[in-house]
Formats: C-alpha cells, structure tokens, sequence
C-alpha cells in the first residue's frame, strides 16, 4: 500500500500532535550538538557549514522556481539578507561559541527565553500593550534567566563575573527575538523554505569572514572524520530541515499560538539529551530557572481581553 496514501487517511491534527512531540527535540539538538562538536569543528566553521549546506540542497529542489521569480527575490534581498544576519548568523557561530564555554542545559534554558525579549521589544518599538499577567511572565523569566547567570550564587552580581558562553548564548537569544520579529515585519511573496535557503545563504555570507580568521589568525583547524561528517548530517537534517520544516507543518494544522509550545518545550528535551549523551549532571539552580522560564514564557504569550 502507497505511503502517500496511508497519510491521506490519517488525522491531520493526530500528525501535528506527533510532530508536536518530537520537534522540541529537533530544535534541542542544535544545542546538544553545540558542545558534543566542540573538539571537531570551530565555531564559526561548522555554523558556515550547516547554512552552506541547507541553502545548497534548498537551491537545488527549488531551481526551477527561483529563475521564474528573480525579481521577486532582487526585491526583497535586503530583507533576507538582514533576517539571514540575525536568524542564521548571529544565532549561529556564537551558539556554538557558547557551546565551548558553557553546558547545553544552560544553553537550552536561557535560549528559551527569546519570547520575553519579543515581548520586551515589541512593547517599546512596536507600541504593542503589555497585561499584568504577560509583565509577571516576563519577570519570572528574566529572574529565571539571572539565577541560570550567576549559577545561583548572587555574589556574582558584586563581582561582575558571567560565563562568556552564558553571555554568548544571550547575545544569540537577542538575536533570535529580533530574527523573529523581523519574519513578522517584512512581507514576503517567496515561500517559506526558500525564503529559509535565502536566508541560510546569507549566513554563510555572514560567517566567511569569520571562518577565514579562525584558520588564519586563530589557529584554528579540523581533520576530517566520521564524527565530523556524523554532527553535520544531524545539523543539517534533523537541527535544520526536520526542525523547521515539522514546526510550519505543525503552525499549518494547529495554528501559531499552540506551535509555540514547541519552543518552550525544547529546553526539557535539551536537559535530557545532555544527561545522556553529554554526561552533564542538573544543578539546582538549572530546576529553579526552568520552573521560572517556562511558565513565565507561556505566560507572556497570554493576551489579557483588553489587548
């Protein structure tokens, strides 16, 4: 019997609810991957290999439509070159920067705090109404996100010492919430996997210089070998293509607002991973930042009936 087929008699919602289930683990394993190839690949390298390769094999399906609408594509290139810069450059190499400095339960937990900064900026920016109980989300989040900095230990506060991976992992947080923005604010006629490519393609563009200077002035080199080619196939088909293309499917059946549960979700999977695959053992205060994130960020994506 066809395959096609098969799915064509299913529940659509019963699909996205399976997707549902398993895409926070697509997302988290770009974290995971951020320190499990810290001793394979530079930073910068393997993000300007991940986009290299998503835009390559996007270009390739998509050839005959993009020679048809290149004026399209000309119109909006400053668009997608500005969104490529934060969504795949900015969220990129510094992501797994973080990775060499700081665990992937950390990454995982302060990552899922973008929503808050979407919240932060819209609210001065964008003009958009803040309720009560979206401005107590966002605080629980913030304080989650500052007990994950400081491990804990308020001192740190007095003493201005952050973990530059944690600091990293912010500044791509930053980055992402202005990504996600910016996908709500510029329109688009190109549909959705090769505006992705697009935008994948200008992250490599982003990371270029980069990557030149992590060989030249950085010293910074890789052999090839199968743990190399095994993390760039996961980066590439599961973190990348698995990730986003069962998170529109799951936005197409189910409707943004519940497809953003997704996010909120992935740091548990992030934290389970890392247990098992990368040995990393949960402090306390990793407990205390996901009771105050995740709630927080669910609550920030409330709108009261005045808004």
């Amino acid at each position: 019997m066809n395959f096609t087929y098969i799915l064509s008699k299913v529940d659509p919602k019963k699909i996205a609810w399976s997707l549902f289930a398993i895409c926070p683990g697509f997302f988290a394993s770009n974290m995971i991957m951020a320190r499990a190839m810290v001793d394979i690949l530079p930073p910068m390298t393997m993000a300007l290999m991940r986009w290299f390769f998503v835009s390559f094999i996007i270009f390739a399906f998509s050839w005959p439509w993009i020679k048809k609408n290149i004026p399209v594509i000309i119109s909006e290139w400053k668009h997608l070159t500005i969104l490529g810069g934060f969504g795949m450059g900015l969220c990129g190499g510094p992501v797994y920067l973080a990775g060499e400095h700081t665990s992937a339960t950390n990454i995982g937990l302060i990552y899922a705090s973008s929503p808050l900064l979407i919240l932060l900026i819209s609210y001065f920016f964008l003009n958009e109404k803040i309720s009560l109980i979206q401005f107590l989300g966002f605080s629980m989040g913030i304080f989650g996100v500052l007990i994950i900095l400081v491990r804990g230990d308020l001192a740190f506060f007095l003493l201005v010492q952050f973990n530059q991976g944690d600091l990293w992992i912010c500044s791509a947080t930053l980055s992402f919430a202005l990504y996600s923005l910016g996908l709500r604010y510029f329109e688009t006629k190109i549909p959705n996997i090769i505006r992705i490519g697009f935008m994948s393609a200008a992250g490599v563009l982003w990371h270029l210089p980069f990557s030149i200077m992590e060989f030249y002035l950085w010293n910074r080199n890789f052999t090839l070998s199968s743990e190399m080619f095994s993390g760039l196939f996961i980066l590439i088909f599961i973190s990348s293509f698995a990730a986003y293309i069962s998170y529109s499917k799951i936005i197409e059946i189910l409707g943004a607002s519940k497809a953003g549960m997704v996010l909120y979700l992935s740091p548990i999977y992030v934290a389970i991973f890392a247990i098992f695959f990368l040995g990393e053992t949960l402090q306390w205060f990793h407990f205390m930042g996901c009771l105050l994130i995740i709630p927080g960020v669910w609550l920030t994506s409330l709108k009261s009936s005045s808004n």
